[in-house]
């Protein structure tokens, strides 16, 4: 078998392919190199239900929330999640096999019993939410690397400064900021869920008490991956490097710049123009 400097290197850019090397790791650690937690770890955090189960287990603040598996959960999650709210499903990779929306929206209690039961006719796991007020600009993130050994080789905050679909969607414009609170509560739950290797930790801050909510965690690069190498840190190349067990990249101090995805942004912005709330010169 080659050595592990010799193996070709394994990086993850979707929830489905790490849980497939974190399943398979022994076997395909015969032919290559890679950092994955556990598949156990794994399934703990890309399962929104039990992500929110543990998280709330270990005092992180969560959307008041419901876990509908079959027919017999719906009147209970119609009776303790308020309208309107969020329906997410547990396992996005396979909701995104079916739908190329990241969530539904229930405004109605009507609303609601159809979207789940929607849900439970494709034997898949819903997650009713309650929707959490505040502007998209207040949706910060960190991004970090956690070394096969379980050290954070370092880390970058960030925040959405607009999304599409508005409210719950991707950011289309995201920038570097400093937000202690939102690092540090990032990092632990990362810590209490035995992650290895990068991921994206998302809160919203909620705009009645100012607490940053959890809205989930990424196991993989994401979309606006290249803002935190430009920003200094390289999470590709520490992967790399952890994997092959070759000396780590020098630290470079924090870069602040900003990132945009054009087409997206443009339509965004056009969308919250009929809002109200931006103008052309703005």
């Amino acid at each position: 078998l080659p050595e592990a400097r010799d193996k070709p290197f394994l990086l993850a850019t979707g929830d489905r392919y790490a849980l497939l090397v974190a399943r398979h790791q022994e076997r395909l650690a015969e032919r290559y190199c890679f950092v994955t937690p556990s598949y156990a770890a794994l399934d703990q955090i890309i399962d929104k239900a039990k992500l929110y189960e543990n998280a709330r287990r270990n005092g992180f603040s969560c959307p008041a929330f419901h876990v509908v598996k079959d027919s017999n959960d719906i009147a209970v999650a119609i009776a303790s999640v308020p309208t309107p709210c969020y329906v997410k499903p547990a396992l996005g990779h396979l909701w995104r096999q079916v739908k190329r929306t990241k969530l539904e929206r229930a405004d109605t209690a009507a609303d609601l019993r159809r979207i789940l039961e929607t849900f439970v006719a494709m034997g898949l796991v819903a997650i009713p939410q309650e929707i959490i007020p505040g502007a998209d600009s207040e949706v910060f993130s960190v991004t970090a690397y956690v070394s096969r050994s379980g050290e954070c080789l370092g880390f970058r905050t960030k925040r959405k400064l607009r999304q599409l679909p508005l409210d719950a969607g991707n950011g289309t414009v995201q920038e570097i900021c400093d937000q202690p609170e939102v690092s540090d509560l990032g990092l632990r739950l990362l810590t209490v869920s035995g992650h290895r290797g990068t991921a994206t930790v998302e809160f919203r801050r909620d705009q009645r008490n100012g607490q940053f909510v959890l809205i989930e965690i990424n196991p993989r690069t994401s979309l606006a991956q290249e803002l935190i190498t430009r920003s200094g840190l390289d999470i590709p190349l520490l992967a790399y490097a952890d994997a092959k067990s070759k000396p780590m990249p020098a630290t470079v101090p924090v870069i602040a710049v900003r990132w945009i995805d054009f087409v997206s942004d443009f339509r965004a912005f056009r969308q919250l123009r009929r809002r109200g709330q931006i103008t052309t010169w703005q």
